[in-house]
């Protein structure tokens, strides 16, 4: 279902575990780094199911990350930068 988020009148839209949405992402918000975590966890386990299972699986994300715009948690599939010093 990509793309099809609807944004209702307070800038968020409802998803089906109830998570409010960052208005610059679009992402899920988690509260803090725990759940999160929390989330990643349960959807790495449901990609390893699946793949035990033999079927194919769109899941993709591998860590979690603090948003600087909505002081939140979000979850990327984007493997984490490597930084080099100027």
């Amino acid at each position: 279902m990509r793309g099809s988020r609807k944004v209702g009148r307070s800038g968020r839209t409802s998803r089906k575990a109830g998570r409010p949405l960052c208005p610059v992402t679009g992402k899920i918000r988690y509260r803090d780094g725990h759940d999160a975590a929390l989330a990643l966890k349960a959807l790495v386990r449901r990609r390893s199911r699946a793949e035990c299972d033999g079927a194919t699986c769109a899941i993709r994300v591998c860590r979690k990350y603090p948003c600087e715009s909505c002081g939140g948690w979000h979850l990327t599939s984007q493997a984490r930068a490597e930084w080099t010093a100027a």
